[in-house]
């Protein structure tokens, strides 16, 4: 006897398990009833479709042919019909061949979406035969969802709408894990859908007053991409010091005064003035050159500014530049009346480990360097938390608070890239009270409050901030002033968005264009990511309350990091942090497009308006650059997303039909168990 064959037959749209004595495929018939002398074979002759609803009958009956040890087919065969897979009814358990050898049942899906398998068998028969289908949400719309212009609902799978007049909506699919780096692939598929209406980008072109521009903002979008890397591995390096700085802090601090440096290091002290120089490590920007190093890379500082809390250094071998004594001060000045006060309100007061009561600033072609040859500089300054280690720990520290910054190259000297002194002078401000924000947070968590170094990404956010403070206390403006481009109508407030706000603005327009891939809490190095997670921070610091309050301060120090300090700060569960996180994805969408909740706004600002002010190099006005694909009736869209990511599709229904809009796992499935992706629906017309 030949042993039983396990083979899959595809008939049609379906896929038939069939388990044969003899061998698979299935004898034809021709037409007579000659009986064998025993049934010997079963087969399905009826093409199932791969799915249906759940709760529907399948349209085509289960039908299956019974022949005996000749090929011929066999009359008066009790055929047995069980549900093996999924909770759907069958009409009858069993059925008796008719002449042409046939038995069928009618098969009704249950409630369960999923794998639905139904066994035909005759008694003496090893082999048997199963149907498969797929059982999916049900389609059918009956009584819609009546939704007005402007409302959200959240948190759905499928949706059922449509009225007597044709209506616009958006469809928002939300990646809900909390791991960001975590992927879930669905589709969003719909039925009785109208043609997709047009996109919806920014509003109308006009600007607000003829000689105000905020022009070019992409050529002049510059930001720390390899920071992020940076701080990781000089963090890693820092860890394992934790514990023995703390104690030397603890100690020196016993003494009744500040903490200050220790017999082998010479500090630049507050006597410091221009045209001193101290030999400083300008070293360890690479790889494995933070604590790890063993010999520091000592070049000469000078002096060239000193102001009330300041002291501003320049590497002697920096490239020659135009960059004036006056200009040195200038950038002293602003941090002293500026950027200290800022930054000390939002997030805290520095330590001074060094005991000279100023922060060092230090203009090095060593972050030049960090760069890559010829590529533009990527890098404008960095904090290395090396040097708030004591030498004792660590050989290489500058044991100061101290950050360094881009030097002036004019000829491009360093790597081919050119700094001019304007380029500098524009820059610098921005991202010195990024930088100090870094050390004000590391240097708290470590002496201060004796917490957890902050996860890199909300470190990043919060210089980000930073960036976000200057401006408004430069401008004049506020938080929560929903600022538009007609919102601006003097030059300094042109020149301070230029100056101050135009990077962070660059860095949210990144993330537009990519919000089906990244999202405000990736642990990367993403331009994308810093403008999502800064702008998520302005967004849940005005939906928690009417000011900012010390929102900043708690975030930086602590004592827990990533989305634990963010849960602790505002208040939430996981779950309810992970409820703004998508009420943030819609709000990137329809905020001042149309009217809708308050907490799908973003109140300080009008990013739409904003785009209408704005110049491309070639003096065009960029898109809104959120990607928002039109959804065609019965064409679904297959979508991955990460954690907290989010993707837009536009469609519509038709005048006094029902629309059905679901949310399925690929191939039309059900959704997976557990699946961490959500659906939100806007209507906008």
């Amino acid at each position: 006897m030949i042993p039983p064959t396990h083979c899959w037959v595809r008939r049609g749209a379906s896929a038939v398990l069939i388990v044969l004595a003899a061998a698979c495929g299935g004898g034809g018939t021709d037409g007579g009833t000659e009986p064998g002398t025993a049934p010997a074979a079963i087969n399905t002759v009826s093409s199932l479709p791969t799915s249906a609803p759940v709760g529907s009958v399948v349209s085509t009956p289960l039908t299956v042919i019974v022949n005996d040890t000749k090929g011929k087919p066999m009359a008066s065969v009790v055929v047995t019909f069980r549900v093996t897979a999924g909770n759907g009814t069958l009409s009858a358990g069993a059925a008796t061949t008719n002449g042409g050898g046939q038995a069928s049942t009618n098969f009704t899906l249950g409630s369960a979406a999923g794998t639905n398998e139904v066994t035909a068998s005759v008694t003496g028969v090893s082999a048997t035969a199963k149907f498969l289908i797929t059982g999916i949400p049900s389609s059918a719309c009956t009584t819609p969802t009546a939704m007005t212009v402007g409302q959200v609902v959240t948190d759905i799978t499928t949706a059922c709408i449509g009225g007597s007049t044709s209506q616009d909506y958006a469809a928002i699919v939300v990646g809900m894990s909390p791991t960001a780096t975590s992927k879930t692939s669905v589709e969003l598929a719909g039925s009785s859908l109208g043609t997709p209406p047009a996109a919806f980008f920014s509003l109308a072109n006009t600007l607000p007053s003829a000689n105000l521009s905020l022009g070019g903002y992409r050529a002049n979008v510059m930001s720390n991409v390899g920071e992020v890397a940076f701080l990781e591995q000089t963090t890693r390096e820092f860890a394992p010091l934790v514990s023995g700085a703390r104690r030397w802090y603890a100690s020196r601090s016993s003494l009744g005064r500040s903490p200050g440096p220790s017999s082998t290091v010479v500090p630049v002290g507050a006597s410091a003035k221009v045209g001193d120089v101290f030999a400083l490590n300008l070293g360890g920007f690479g790889n494995n050159q933070g604590c790890s190093a063993t010999a520091a890379v000592s070049r000469n500082a000078r002096v060239v500014a000193v102001g009330t809390k300041s002291i501003v250094m320049a590497d002697t071998a920096n490239p020659p530049s135009d960059v004036s004594a006056s200009d040195f001060q200038l950038i002293a000045d602003q941090f002293d009346a500026i950027i200290d006060p800022l930054d000390r309100a939002a997030f805290g007061d520095p330590t001074d480990i060094d005991g000279n009561g100023k922060v060092v600033i230090v203009f090095t072609r060593s972050v030049n360097e960090r760069s890559s040859p010829n590529k533009g500089i990527s890098i404008l300054g960095l904090t290395h938390s090396r040097d708030l280690a004591p030498v004792a720990q660590c050989a290489v520290s500058n044991q100061s608070e101290m950050f360094y910054m881009i030097a002036a190259d004019t000829g491009g000297f360093v790597g081919g890239n050119k700094v001019s002194r304007d380029a500098l002078m524009r820059l610098t401000p921005s991202t010195i009270v990024h930088e100090y924000q870094h050390l004000i947070n590391f240097a708290r968590r470590i002496y201060i409050n004796n917490a957890s170094i902050e996860d890199v990404w909300l470190n990043e956010g919060l210089s980000h901030e930073a960036e976000e403070l200057l401006f408004f206390r430069v401008s004049g403006f506020s938080p929560r002033a929903n600022i538009g481009a007609t919102s601006i109508t003097t030059q300094q407030q042109a020149d301070a968005f230029n100056v101050y706000f135009i990077g962070d603005f660059g860095l949210y327009d990144e993330y537009l264009g990519l919000t089906s891939v990244t999202s405000p809490y990736m642990p990367d190095d993403s331009l994308a990511t810093r403008g999502a997670t800064q702008f998520f921070l302005r967004y849940a610091a005005d939906r928690v309350g009417t000011s900012d309050g010390n929102i900043w301060f708690r975030l930086a120090n602590g004592p827990a990091v990533g989305r634990a300090n963010l849960r602790a700060v505002f208040g939430v569960d996981d779950a309810g942090l992970q409820a703004m996180f998508r009420d943030f994805a819609v709000s990137t969408w329809v905020d001042d497009f149309i009217t809708v909740e308050s907490r799908y706004t973003q109140l300080s600002w009008n990013i739409r308006s904003i785009y209408t002010a704005l110049r491309l190099p070639d003096g065009s006005r960029p898109p809104f650059p959120l990607v928002q694909p039109g959804l065609a009736d019965g064409a679904p869209a297959s979508i991955t997303l990460n954690g907290g990511s989010f993707a837009v599709y536009r469609f519509s229904t038709v005048a006094g039909a029902n629309a059905t809009l679901r949310l399925t796992g690929t191939g039309g499935t059900g959704l997976p168990v557990g699946a961490l992706v959500t659906l939100a629906i806007i209507r906008t017309r």
